[in-house]
């Protein structure tokens, strides 16, 4: 989520105990219990949504986790999941800082990644410039162990200091491969703190079911 991202480049594994300092999955854990889907209904957001400013309060310095779902559309059910930060800082502005998970649902990997400040509007809306993306494939849970560039811009909302859901849409291309990701997906859950992430969901109306990034062996 940036209006420009000076290197986004996904470097070797992080160890397990990064990710434990806010609870980790037992990698022996039946990966259905992780992906059991949110009961509760949300509404959808199109492109330009509007929302309600009214109640939209964003302090400079407030700071939350999420758990970042993104959905591409070729592969809907099979989405990259992140976990993130996002700070708000000078300038009705937030700040994205996020880090792969590895397809096994298990672990971190890669290196943090740190965006430019991305404009708010007032009623929590945002919408990025293009962001040139680098998907490692211990990351790609589409097409595991392949590494894909992506180009992509997201739009949604709402972003308040008191948000724990957002959601929006991704637009873009699979770079080398053309393959189009227009009307992709990503939703933000919020991680309380000392807690593990909640099951991802893949849209704004959190519908459809997440499947194993492999067949169980």
């Amino acid at each position: 989520m940036s209006s420009r991202i000076d290197s986004i480049t996904t470097l070797v594994a992080l160890g397990g105990a990064l990710f434990c300092l806010g609870g980790c999955y037992d990698a022996d854990k039946n990966f259905d219990d992780f992906v059991k889907r949110d009961p509760r209904q949300g509404g959808a957001i199109t492109s330009d949504a509007a929302f309600d400013a009214a109640g939209c309060v964003r302090t400079v310095g407030n700071i939350q986790e999420f758990l970042i779902t993104i959905a591409p559309k070729p592969f809907p059910t099979k989405p990259n999941l992140m976990r993130a930060t996002i700070e708000i800082v000078q300038g009705n502005a937030m700040v994205l800082t996020a880090q792969s998970y590895h397809y096994d649902r298990t672990r971190l990997v890669g290196a943090p990644v740190v965006t430019d400040p991305v404009p708010v509007r007032e009623d929590g809306f945002f919408r990025t410039a293009p962001l040139l993306l680098d998907t490692p494939g211990e990351a790609n849970c589409a097409l595991p162990d392949t590494a894909v560039q992506v180009e992509v811009t997201l739009e949604g909302g709402q972003v308040c200091d008191d948000t724990t859901f957002a959601c929006g849409v991704m637009n873009g291309t699979v770079l080398g491969l053309g393959v189009d990701l227009n009307g992709s997906t990503f939703t933000a859950q919020k991680i309380e703190e000392g807690a593990m992430p909640p099951p991802p969901v893949l849209n704004c109306e959190r519908t459809g079911t997440v499947e194993p990034c492999k067949p169980p062996m």
